[in-house]
Protein backbone atom coordinates (compact mmCIF):
# COMPACT_ATOMS: atom_id res chain seq x y z
CA UNK A 1 0.00 0.00 0.00
CA UNK A 2 1.04 3.46 -0.39
CA UNK A 3 2.09 5.08 3.00
CA UNK A 4 0.99 9.20 3.02
CA UNK A 5 3.74 11.85 4.77
CA UNK A 6 1.86 11.07 7.97
CA UNK A 7 2.04 7.33 8.35
CA UNK A 8 5.90 7.49 7.10
CA UNK A 9 6.67 9.92 9.87
CA UNK A 10 4.53 8.25 12.48
CA UNK A 11 5.92 4.88 11.76
CA UNK A 12 9.75 6.87 12.23
CA UNK A 13 8.17 8.44 15.41
CA UNK A 14 7.44 5.09 16.46
CA UNK A 15 10.98 3.43 15.94
CA UNK A 16 11.98 6.21 18.45
CA UNK A 17 9.95 5.49 20.98
CA UNK A 18 8.85 9.46 20.64
CA UNK A 19 5.41 11.14 21.19
CA UNK A 20 2.74 10.18 18.38
CA UNK A 21 1.11 12.82 16.32
CA UNK A 22 -2.01 13.18 14.55
CA UNK A 23 0.27 15.81 11.72
CA UNK A 24 3.47 16.04 10.58
CA UNK A 25 3.71 19.66 12.20
CA UNK A 26 2.89 18.88 15.90
CA UNK A 27 6.36 18.31 17.16
CA UNK A 28 9.41 19.17 16.49
CA UNK A 29 10.93 15.41 15.61
CA UNK A 30 7.54 15.04 13.37
CA UNK A 31 9.00 18.26 11.56
CA UNK A 32 12.78 16.74 11.13
CA UNK A 33 10.87 13.22 10.30
CA UNK A 34 9.68 14.98 7.56
CA UNK A 35 12.94 16.28 6.25
CA UNK A 36 14.25 12.46 6.70
CA UNK A 37 11.18 11.33 4.74
CA UNK A 38 11.96 13.70 1.77
CA UNK A 39 15.76 13.06 1.67
CA UNK A 40 15.09 9.41 1.86
CA UNK A 41 12.58 9.45 -1.09
CA UNK A 42 15.31 12.01 -3.35
CA UNK A 43 18.06 9.30 -2.44
CA UNK A 44 15.92 6.44 -3.95
CA UNK A 45 14.68 8.78 -6.95
CA UNK A 46 18.26 9.86 -7.60
CA UNK A 47 19.85 6.15 -7.62
CA UNK A 48 17.85 4.48 -10.54
CA UNK A 49 16.44 4.60 -13.60
CA UNK A 50 12.67 4.23 -12.19
CA UNK A 51 9.85 2.99 -15.02
CA UNK A 52 7.03 5.58 -13.22
CA UNK A 53 9.43 8.56 -13.76
CA UNK A 54 9.67 7.83 -17.38
CA UNK A 55 7.94 10.36 -19.70
CA UNK A 56 7.99 12.86 -22.65
CA UNK A 57 9.40 15.92 -22.50
CA UNK A 58 10.96 19.53 -23.77
CA UNK A 59 14.45 20.47 -22.78
CA UNK A 60 15.36 24.26 -22.15
CA UNK A 61 17.39 26.56 -24.21
CA UNK A 62 20.17 28.44 -23.25
CA UNK A 63 21.70 31.62 -23.89
CA UNK A 64 23.47 29.81 -26.16
CA UNK A 65 21.76 29.04 -29.58
CA UNK A 66 22.67 26.08 -30.01
CA UNK A 67 22.41 24.52 -26.39
CA UNK A 68 19.70 23.01 -24.70
CA UNK A 69 19.80 21.74 -20.72
CA UNK A 70 16.92 19.05 -19.86
CA UNK A 71 14.28 19.45 -17.30
CA UNK A 72 14.62 20.01 -13.91
CA UNK A 73 14.69 17.23 -11.85
CA UNK A 74 15.81 14.65 -14.48
CA UNK A 75 17.28 11.46 -13.52
CA UNK A 76 18.04 10.13 -17.38
CA UNK A 77 18.18 11.29 -20.90
CA UNK A 78 17.49 7.92 -23.60
CA UNK A 79 20.34 9.60 -25.97
CA UNK A 80 18.21 7.76 -29.03
CA UNK A 81 15.28 9.24 -28.44
CA UNK A 82 15.83 13.18 -28.69
CA UNK A 83 13.92 14.31 -31.41
CA UNK A 84 13.37 18.31 -32.75
CA UNK A 85 10.69 19.68 -35.13
CA UNK A 86 9.80 16.04 -35.51
CA UNK A 87 13.15 14.21 -36.39
CA UNK A 88 15.09 12.23 -34.66
CA UNK A 89 18.68 13.60 -33.61
CA UNK A 90 21.58 11.23 -33.48
CA UNK A 91 23.79 10.90 -30.72
CA UNK A 92 27.49 11.13 -31.38
CA UNK A 93 30.19 11.16 -28.68
CA UNK A 94 32.00 14.41 -27.97
CA UNK A 95 35.00 12.91 -29.92
CA UNK A 96 32.82 12.16 -32.93
CA UNK A 97 31.08 15.05 -32.70
CA UNK A 98 34.22 17.47 -32.93
CA UNK A 99 35.47 15.13 -35.63
CA UNK A 100 31.96 15.83 -37.89
CA UNK A 101 32.12 19.44 -36.76
CA UNK A 102 35.67 20.66 -37.31
CA UNK A 103 36.00 20.30 -40.77
CA UNK A 104 33.50 22.64 -41.57
CA UNK A 105 34.46 25.95 -42.74
CA UNK A 106 33.14 29.36 -41.12
CA UNK A 107 33.72 31.53 -44.17
CA UNK A 108 30.85 29.82 -45.76
CA UNK A 109 28.11 32.06 -45.21
CA UNK A 110 25.54 29.03 -43.61
CA UNK A 111 28.65 27.94 -40.66
CA UNK A 112 29.16 30.09 -37.56
CA UNK A 113 31.12 29.61 -34.72
CA UNK A 114 28.97 28.96 -31.54
CA UNK A 115 30.92 27.64 -28.25
CA UNK A 116 33.98 26.65 -30.65
CA UNK A 117 31.38 24.42 -32.52
CA UNK A 118 30.95 25.60 -36.42
CA UNK A 119 27.13 25.23 -36.73
CA UNK A 120 24.88 25.51 -39.42
CA UNK A 121 22.80 28.18 -39.16
CA UNK A 122 20.23 27.13 -41.94
CA UNK A 123 18.71 23.87 -40.69
CA UNK A 124 17.52 21.71 -38.07
CA UNK A 125 20.20 19.69 -35.94
CA UNK A 126 21.25 16.60 -37.08
CA UNK A 127 23.60 15.32 -34.32
CA UNK A 128 24.35 16.81 -30.80
CA UNK A 129 26.55 15.56 -27.83
CA UNK A 130 26.97 16.24 -24.28
CA UNK A 131 30.58 17.30 -22.55
CA UNK A 132 29.22 17.38 -18.95
CA UNK A 133 26.44 14.88 -19.17
CA UNK A 134 24.30 18.20 -19.21
CA UNK A 135 24.07 20.42 -21.33
CA UNK A 136 23.10 19.08 -25.24
CA UNK A 137 24.79 20.78 -27.63
CA UNK A 138 23.71 20.41 -31.23
CA UNK A 139 25.58 20.60 -34.75
CA UNK A 140 23.27 23.37 -36.24
CA UNK A 141 20.61 25.95 -35.16
CA UNK A 142 17.35 26.91 -38.06
CA UNK A 143 18.56 30.42 -38.04
CA UNK A 144 20.61 33.03 -36.05
CA UNK A 145 17.76 35.32 -34.72
CA UNK A 146 16.30 32.40 -32.25
CA UNK A 147 18.27 29.60 -32.26
CA UNK A 148 17.03 26.11 -31.40
CA UNK A 149 13.54 26.41 -30.22
CA UNK A 150 12.36 24.49 -26.53
CA UNK A 151 8.57 24.14 -28.56
CA UNK A 152 10.52 22.03 -31.25
CA UNK A 153 11.77 19.44 -28.80
CA UNK A 154 10.80 16.08 -27.59
CA UNK A 155 12.84 13.64 -25.36
CA UNK A 156 12.56 10.48 -23.69
CA UNK A 157 13.57 11.09 -19.81
CA UNK A 158 13.25 9.66 -16.44
CA UNK A 159 12.38 12.72 -14.08
CA UNK A 160 11.72 12.87 -10.56
CA UNK A 161 9.69 15.64 -8.77
CA UNK A 162 11.83 18.59 -7.71
CA UNK A 163 9.47 19.98 -4.83
CA UNK A 164 9.15 18.46 -1.31
CA UNK A 165 6.53 17.20 0.34
CA UNK A 166 4.84 19.02 3.61
CA UNK A 167 1.70 17.97 4.37
CA UNK A 168 -0.23 14.89 6.02
CA UNK A 169 -1.93 13.74 3.12
CA UNK A 170 0.63 13.70 0.56
CA UNK A 171 2.23 10.66 -1.18
CA UNK A 172 5.30 10.21 -2.47
CA UNK A 173 5.55 9.46 -6.21
CA UNK A 174 6.62 5.86 -6.33
CA UNK A 175 4.38 2.57 -7.16
CA UNK A 176 3.30 0.93 -3.94
CA UNK A 177 5.85 -1.96 -4.19
CA UNK A 178 8.33 0.71 -3.27
CA UNK A 179 6.88 1.95 -0.08
CA UNK A 180 8.33 -0.47 2.18
CA UNK A 181 12.14 -0.31 0.95
CA UNK A 182 11.26 3.72 1.59
CA UNK A 183 10.06 3.12 5.06
CA UNK A 184 12.79 1.16 6.09
CA UNK A 185 15.02 3.68 4.54
CA UNK A 186 13.32 7.07 6.56
CA UNK A 187 13.14 4.50 9.67
CA UNK A 188 17.29 3.50 9.63
CA UNK A 189 17.88 7.98 9.26
CA UNK A 190 15.61 8.53 12.22
CA UNK A 191 17.32 5.91 14.44
CA UNK A 192 20.53 7.38 13.21
CA UNK A 193 20.07 11.03 12.43
CA UNK A 194 17.40 11.65 16.14
CA UNK A 195 18.21 8.95 18.56
CA UNK A 196 21.65 7.92 17.45
CA UNK A 197 21.28 4.24 17.72
CA UNK A 198 23.84 3.37 15.39
CA UNK A 199 23.00 -0.60 15.78
CA UNK A 200 19.21 -0.23 15.06
CA UNK A 201 19.80 2.10 12.56
CA UNK A 202 22.49 -0.43 10.31
CA UNK A 203 20.01 -3.48 10.87
CA UNK A 204 17.18 -1.19 9.37
CA UNK A 205 19.50 -0.05 6.95
CA UNK A 206 20.34 -4.09 5.66
CA UNK A 207 16.56 -4.30 5.18
CA UNK A 208 16.69 -1.57 3.15
CA UNK A 209 19.14 -2.33 0.88
CA UNK A 210 17.91 -6.19 1.06
CA UNK A 211 14.24 -4.64 -0.24
CA UNK A 212 15.88 -2.28 -2.45
CA UNK A 213 17.82 -5.16 -4.56
CA UNK A 214 14.66 -6.68 -4.92
CA UNK A 215 13.43 -3.69 -6.50
CA UNK A 216 16.21 -3.60 -8.76
CA UNK A 217 15.50 -7.22 -10.28
CA UNK A 218 11.87 -6.20 -11.10
CA UNK A 219 11.58 -5.03 -14.70
CA UNK A 220 8.55 -3.38 -13.98
CA UNK A 221 9.59 -0.46 -11.90
CA UNK A 222 13.69 -0.51 -12.99
CA UNK A 223 14.28 0.37 -16.57
CA UNK A 224 18.07 -1.40 -17.11
CA UNK A 225 20.37 -0.87 -19.82
CA UNK A 226 23.44 -2.98 -21.05
CA UNK A 227 25.31 -0.11 -21.99
CA UNK A 228 25.18 2.24 -19.40
CA UNK A 229 27.42 4.58 -21.47
CA UNK A 230 23.96 5.00 -23.59
CA UNK A 231 22.67 7.34 -20.72
CA UNK A 232 22.71 10.95 -20.07
CA UNK A 233 22.89 11.64 -16.03
CA UNK A 234 22.78 14.84 -15.23
CA UNK A 235 24.56 15.67 -11.96
CA UNK A 236 22.27 17.30 -9.91
CA UNK A 237 22.82 18.53 -5.81
CA UNK A 238 20.19 15.70 -4.43
CA UNK A 239 21.89 12.66 -2.75
CA UNK A 240 21.88 9.64 -4.86
CA UNK A 241 21.46 5.93 -3.60
CA UNK A 242 23.81 4.21 -6.22
CA UNK A 243 26.09 7.29 -7.50
CA UNK A 244 25.74 8.79 -11.13
CA UNK A 245 26.49 7.10 -14.11
CA UNK A 246 28.75 8.52 -16.16
CA UNK A 247 28.06 8.45 -20.57
CA UNK A 248 31.89 8.99 -20.56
Amino acid sequence: MKLTLLELVQDMLAALDAENVSGVGQTEEAGMCVQIANRAYEQMMMGKRWRHLRGYHQLSTTANFNEMTTPSGTVAVDPVHIYYNDALVTYKSPEEFLAITIARNTAESNIALYNNIKVYTDRDPSYFTSDDDETLRFDAIPDTINGLQAADTMVLAFVAPTSRLSADAEIFDMPAQMFPALNSLCIAKALGELKGDTNQSATEMGNYRSMAARLGRNARLVDRRDDSRKWIIPRRSLGTATGNISIA
